[in-house]
């Protein structure tokens, strides 16, 4: 009998048989290719690692997805930008007025300038800041900043001082979304500066908490958690204003997070959960819960993670908001990854892209 020559040699996961009439046992999972035709350098059989399992492709397209996390978190920075906006006393008259609305740039500049011409800075003022509040809806970003800018510097007196500083805020808000923290701060100080003459506890409280989120961005946690702690709070507290005491120690709680104190960011949540549960502030209780989850889930505390996920799922759906739903549908899907549930892994997935595609 001829004698059969078998080398084998393995580099990584592969396995390399010499000898035209070779036969091994084929190593589990892994598939044979052969080519008797073959004559050149190189084996004429070798193996291919086997196919992927349904299993290791879900935990790779979860892998896959999760970059977009920070897009689904910008587009609720987003929501909260537009839920916060405010108008002037004058947007009736502008309603009144140019109805309907200007249609383009064009149109919206010769309205603007027309009322400035006539001295109507306060209905100017308004016109800007209506075109502000369009651009934003078309996510022109860029254009809103400038338009209300063209706002701010329409004081002369003329414009009524709740009007001037919505104007102020608006822009100081949109300074902040668009990540330019320097000025957003700058502009809520000299708000703050002007509402300790006026004595507006809520007002000088809101700001407090804006300064807080810059100090946040900026990465100095210790001064944005004090800001919050000895300004924001207090000052809810002599207004009586609980709704917005919620508000801060959720925003707290996300400061927390940033610097990953999750035991401290749940304490402030549970607090404000239980005051939001006790005055029945219901638009609060959905994000609350789902930054209560999320920081189980950073604790890799899973199965508590998917109760407080699940409770946050069904105030979301029940409130309309598909965005919240979005972000707790791509967290809860990792959790049952990672307590190898992958059939509502599975299911988890297929409702989050139906959403994504919907929402983005």
């Amino acid at each position: 009998m001829k004698h059969i020559q078998k080398i084998f040699v393995t580099v990584g996961s592969l396995c390399i048989i010499s000898g035209v009439h070779a036969q091994s046992a084929k190593p589990i999972g892994e598939d044979l290719k052969y080519n008797r035709a073959f004559d050149g350098i190189g084996p004429k059989a070798y193996f291919l690692p086997a196919p992927r399992t349904e299993k290791e492709i879900l935990i790779d397209d979860y892998a896959d997805k999760k970059s977009f996390q920070d897009s689904i978190e910008r587009a609720m920075q987003f929501q909260d930008l537009l839920t916060e906006f405010r108008f002037t006393s004058k947007r009736p008259l502008v309603g009144q007025l140019y109805q309907p609305l200007p249609a383009n740039n064009e149109e919206w500049n010769k309205a603007i300038h027309q009322e400035t011409s006539l001295g109507n800075t306060a209905l100017a003022a308004a016109l800007l800041n209506e075109y502000a509040w369009q651009s934003l809806n078309k996510r022109y970003v860029p254009q809103a900043v400038g338009l209300l800018i063209g706002a701010v510097d329409l004081e002369n007196g003329a414009v009524m001082e709740g009007d001037f500083s919505a104007l102020q805020r608006n822009l100081a808000d949109v300074y902040l979304f668009n990540r330019n923290y320097r000025e957003a701060a700058a502009l809520q100080e000299r708000l703050l500066a002007k509402l300790d003459k006026r004595a507006s506890m809520v007002e000088q409280a809101n700001s407090w908490m804006k300064i807080a989120l810059v100090q946040a961005y900026l990465k100095d946690y210790k001064l944005a958690e004090n800001s919050i702690i000895r300004k924001a709070i207090p000052l809810y507290n002599r207004a009586k204003d609980p709704q917005s005491k919620v508000l801060a120690w959720q925003l707290l709680a996300t400061i927390y997070q940033m610097h990953d104190k999750h035991t401290e960011a749940q304490w402030f949540l549970i607090q404000a959960r239980d005051l939001a549960t006790a005055r029945n502030f219901r638009q609060d209780l959905g994000k609350i819960e789902y930054m209560l989850a999320s920081s189980k889930l950073a604790q890799k505390n899973y199965k508590i993670a998917l109760l407080e996920f699940a409770r946050a799922e069904k105030l979301a759906v029940d409130d309309q908001d598909p965005l919240l739903e979005l972000a707790i549908r791509d967290k809860k899907g990792e959790v049952h990854i990672a307590l190898s549930q992958f059939e509502e892994a599975k299911e988890e997935l297929v409702q989050y892209w139906k959403l994504r595609e919907k929402l983005f």
